[in-house]
């Protein structure tokens, strides 16, 4: 009975932990979507870097493609008087990593979405996240199975206790 509680324990804890993961990430995509949503600014491109990042350690046998490009485009703005310096970085396909250096040129004009109360935090594409979809997947099977068993924890749990009481109740 001992070793049933450990592990109770154990997959409760994995199942929080599994939650707390969940949460951040919902947090970090609706964060990432409000852009869209905070007030503009006229901005100016200061640079754009577009890079390949090879993962020499990725499963290629499974489809995922080892080659990730980036794009991280430095921007100045001005809100209030106050003129402010930001960046955003994201994940793209090569080819759409080239688009993007002939739309972000050094000196070109774009909109800034602006954080209405820390207007030092800024994007020029609210929709783009760094988060890859690999690594989206990847978080998909890590956090499935940490629901998974954290609910076979809590079913085990009242398994247990239902027997216990009748157990309790024959041996009254």
């Amino acid at each position: 009975m001992r070793i049933v509680k450990v592990l109770l324990r154990l997959l409760l804890g994995i199942f929080l932990v599994g939650i707390g993961v969940m949460v951040i990430g919902l947090l970090f995509y609706e964060t990432a979507d409000t852009g869209a949503q905070w007030p503009t600014a006229q901005g100016t491109i200061v640079s754009l870097h577009a890079w390949e990042e090879i993962d020499d350690d990725a499963p290629i046998s499974v489809g995922f493609s080892s080659r990730d490009w980036f794009v991280t485009v430095s921007f100045e703005y001005e809100v209030n008087g106050v003129r402010y310096s930001w960046f955003q970085q994201w994940y793209e396909s090569k080819a759409e990593a080239e688009k993007e250096q002939l739309k972000y040129s050094a000196g070109a004009i774009v909109t800034v979405h602006y954080h209405p109360e820390i207007p030092a935090i800024a994007v020029v594409e609210p929709t783009k996240h760094f988060l890859t979809w690999a690594d989206l997947i990847f978080y998909l099977l890590f956090i499935i199975p940490l629901i998974g068993g954290g609910v076979s924890g809590i079913i085990l749990a009242l398994h247990d206790l239902l027997n216990g009481y009748k157990n309790r109740i024959r041996y009254r």
